[in-house]
């Protein structure tokens, strides 16, 4: 039996804006277990990222709110109630996260070995000559050349890769159990995407860490995933196993998402693609949030939102399973 590390139940995040409620996220509910890759998946705009920020509070309370209901715990113990001084002790430590835009997550004007030094001297409680000797070795395990010289580089003088290599280094120096990691290879080349992710790989499978790994892309869910979390418009689509929802693919949208994929085996002209885009709050349906774009609505989806189906050791948000038996949401 695998250990659950996170579980989160119902997490509803609302933003607030010129007088709308916004449900970014929905009632989403996953666990993700020990040494395990769950990766969450969708459009921009589905509420991916602000699910994983809903996990480390790290959204702006004036403007976003977790509400009444949601729970995620850490080894069980609950964190939606915890202080900001309580959620620093977990952040970087317990959880660490690796943000899509490696210029804007690293500090513009401080050089990189100020940077790498901070979190060891937080959490591990070294000096700063320790901290300082820490993150070299920390530099050459992500597989930096030069290590000694890049920590006096300044973020601009590196490459995306060296940067994006560097957010991993940061986030893993003080062994943290699970890493988010939120399009962790946009704007890099596909050389260099790779070896991220065959870096991100080879940490999980040393350490045993759990990794939320957050993309558009079904290649990469694909490579690296255990589990798939399909979101669109705040909801939970589609939820199982990696090779089971890529061999036979149940809601509308997840079968759209794959058949996006350019394939090598494959003699065509044009590339598939899912018609429309994901509509705005104040233009989105009465009904099931994708049937403006699905090719198989129907009358009801229109009317009500589904719930989520069990199909075998799936769930699935969509009518067309409706004989599955709903299943009870928290």
């Amino acid at each position: 039996m695998n250990e659950t590390i996170l579980e989160v139940s119902n997490l509803k995040t609302y933003f607030y804006s010129e007088g709308m409620t916004i449900p970014a996220v929905d009632g989403v509910s996953f666990s993700l277990q020990k040494g395990k890759v769950l990766g969450i998946c969708g459009e921009s705009g589905c509420g991916k990222s602000v699910t994983s920020q809903s996990i480390l509070k790290l959204l702006p309370p004036k403007q976003a709110k977790i509400q009444e209901g949601s729970s995620i715990k850490l080894h069980g113990e609950e964190i939606t109630s915890k202080t900001e001084k309580e959620m620093r002790e977990i952040r970087g430590k317990k959880i660490a996260m690796i943000f899509q835009d490696s210029m804007t997550s690293l500090n513009p004007v401080m050089r990189i070995s100020r940077q790498m030094e901070e979190m060891p001297m937080q959490h591990l409680n070294m000096t700063r000559a320790e901290a300082k000797k820490y993150s070299l070795e920390m530099l050459k395990k992500v597989g930096i050349p030069s290590p000694e010289s890049r920590m006096q580089a300044f973020p601009h003088q590196l490459s995306g890769g060296m940067r994006q290599r560097i957010l991993i280094a940061m986030q893993l120096s003080c062994n943290p159990e699970i890493i988010i990691a939120d399009e962790p290879t946009t704007a890099l080349d596909v050389t260099i995407q790779q070896q991220i992710l065959d870096l991100m790989l080879e940490i999980k499978n040393a350490n045993s860490t759990s990794i939320m790994l957050i993309t558009h892309d079904m290649g990469v869910v694909a490579q690296m995933t255990d589990d798939i979390m399909i979101m669109y418009a705040g909801l939970v689509m589609e939820q199982g196993e990696t090779k089971e929802i890529f061999a036979n693919p149940l809601h509308p949208y997840t079968r759209g998402l794959i058949s996006s994929i350019p394939r090598l085996d494959v003699d065509s002209q044009r590339l598939s693609s899912i018609k429309g885009s994901v509509p705005n709050w104040h233009e989105m349906p009465a009904g099931c949030r994708y049937c403006n774009r699905c090719p198989e609505c129907m009358d009801i989806c229109r009317e009500k939102i589904p719930g989520l189906y069990t199909v075998e050791e799936r769930r699935v948000r969509c009518f067309l399973y409706q004989n599955h038996g709903e299943e009870k949401e928290a």
